[in-house]
């Protein structure tokens, strides 16, 4: 009966895994802290800070440490221009130093559990992984999932693809996309270390919103991304639109190596002039530049532009989740003064579209005496909803278990600010990760609507199917080529 009783408790141990406020990392300890049945571990570095002559270089992993590090506290946010329209801690502070990542596990003794890794939106220029709305305690509760976000390099400091920054790196011969492979590095970092915190490194669903969701884009398109990732979900994806080409960027670099002084025939005084110019002023000279960060299509990391790659199937193919929100484009033209007049309208088709614009007036008429709507339409479409609906028409001929979205309900907390913004860009986020308390506020029907968008989102997370493991009170029909539904 003894021997039975051990063979019994061995089978249990080993089919469960438990872990307390300290992990051991491939670096070394750290300590987080726990409420109730959350563990949180925050402000994890995944690399070295990118600063002094680290900056513009690809990231590195961090020294070890030997004594335990605190992890109990957001860390800085990416260096930017500080905006209201994101929902970070009002002690939030910005730095170069900011490359680390947040880990939200439950107390409960599953084992493997799947690991869902978010990459914030914000024009690859704003936003960071302490926002209220991106908190993950409450999706890895309500399913028994680890979430992960994490910061990367913003704007200049982590898309200027300057041609002086490839000399000075043979092991790395391109520039820019340090925000992208900085991501990377995190991913990375998951691959070694996250089973050290119950979770499954074969299980890893990467998803985003917007400049996030082109990240994933990015990444299912890179071959150096290739097996970091198990699924994707990509919410609102500008991925077109935030890529450029290295001639174009290098371009840019240009104007900005000269407005801060530093052009000289040598590559070497070029890249440690800029290196030298304090963050200060390196983030003014973008603001007065109107400096525009994009990923570069270089040809290593970003082998071909996303639209190529994705129509002939050049890609990471996983199963996907692909959607946008009713009214895409409201937020972009909401600075338009109403009415918006049909030759107002027409100059704003001019300079969107060049000699494209009669082509576009034709699809996008206006008969009406306000063109603000039909405006909101066109940007919305063009840079977020064409793109989705292009990813989501290609993958399923070399994909199976892949769904789409359209949000439809704009948020109660907005209405007195957006009166006229409908289901807006971003307006999802809080109900994907059920933080609208946290960040705003929910009526009782929307926290019913939110419960069900995190239990899907997880679900897809855990098994590659919105309907399963957990069931819910509706059924997500699959994408496929003959059928273009869309929840």
């Amino acid at each position: 009966m003894y021997k039975i009783f051990v063979i019994i408790l061995c089978l249990f141990i080993s089919h469960t895994f438990a872990i307390g406020t300290k992990v051991t990392t491939d670096k070394g300890v750290i300590q987080g802290y726990q409420n109730g049945n959350i563990l949180y571990f925050l402000g994890v570095p995944y690399a070295q800070p990118p600063v002094g002559n680290l900056r513009w270089q690809p990231p590195i992993p961090h020294t070890p440490w030997t004594s335990p590090i605190n992890t109990t506290d957001f860390s800085s946010a990416c260096i930017q221009n500080p905006s209201g329209d994101y929902t970070f801690p009002a002690n939030v502070t910005f730095s170069e130093d900011c490359l680390y990542l947040n880990i939200w596990v439950t107390t409960s003794t599953k084992p493997n559990k799947p690991v869902l890794f978010w990459i914030h939106g914000g024009g690859l220029s704003q936003g960071g992984n302490s926002e209220l709305r991106l908190r993950g305690e409450n999706m890895s509760s309500i399913a028994d999932v680890i979430v992960v976000n994490i910061n990367y390099r913003l704007g200049i400091f982590g898309w200027l693809a300057h041609p002086a920054f490839v000399k000075d790196n043979p092991n790395h011969p391109t520039t820019g996309n340090y925000g992208l492979l900085d991501q990377r590095m995190a991913l990375t970092w998951i691959q070694k270390n996250i089973a050290a915190f119950g979770g499954d490194p074969t299980n890893v669903t990467i998803m985003g919103e917007s400049a996030g969701a082109s990240s994933v884009c990015f990444h299912m398109v890179s071959p150096n991304s290739k097996g970091l990732f198990s699924k994707g979900i990509l919410e609102s994806s500008g991925c077109y639109a935030e890529t450029n080409s290295l001639t174009t960027l290098h371009q840019q670099a240009s104007r900005v190596e000269t407005y801060l002084n530093c052009s000289s025939e040598s590559l070497t005084e070029i890249s440690e002039c800029l290196r030298n110019i304090s963050t200060t002023n390196l983030l003014a000279a973008s603001n007065t530049l109107h400096f525009s960060p994009n990923a570069v299509v270089d040809g290593k990391e970003i082998p071909q532009h996303p639209y190529i790659a994705i129509s002939t199937h050049q890609i990471n193919p996983v199963p996907l989740i692909s959607g946008n929100v009713l009214n895409e484009g409201t937020l972009f033209v909401y600075g338009y003064t109403r009415p918006v007049t049909n030759d107002t309208y027409n100059q704003y088709l001019i300079k969107q579209f060049a000699i494209l614009s009669s082509l576009i007036h034709e699809q996008y008429p206006c008969n009406q005496s306000d063109c603000w709507s039909v405006m909101a339409s066109v940007f919305g479409d063009f840079t977020l909803v064409c793109p989705t609906l292009q990813l989501a028409n290609s993958i399923v001929n070399i994909t199976k278990n892949n769904y789409a979205y359209v949000f439809t309900h704009q948020p109660a907390w907005s209405l007195p600010f957006l009166p006229y913004a409908g289901a807006f860009h971003s307006s999802e986020i809080a109900f994907v990760f059920s933080t609208l308390s946290l960040a705003y506020f929910g009526t009782p029907a929307e926290t019913v609507l939110s419960n069900q968008m995190t239990q899907l989102w997880t679900n897809f997370g855990t098994s590659g199917n919105p309907n399963l493991p957990h069931n819910i009170t509706l059924m997500w029909p699959s994408y496929s080529t003959g059928n273009h539904t869309r929840l």
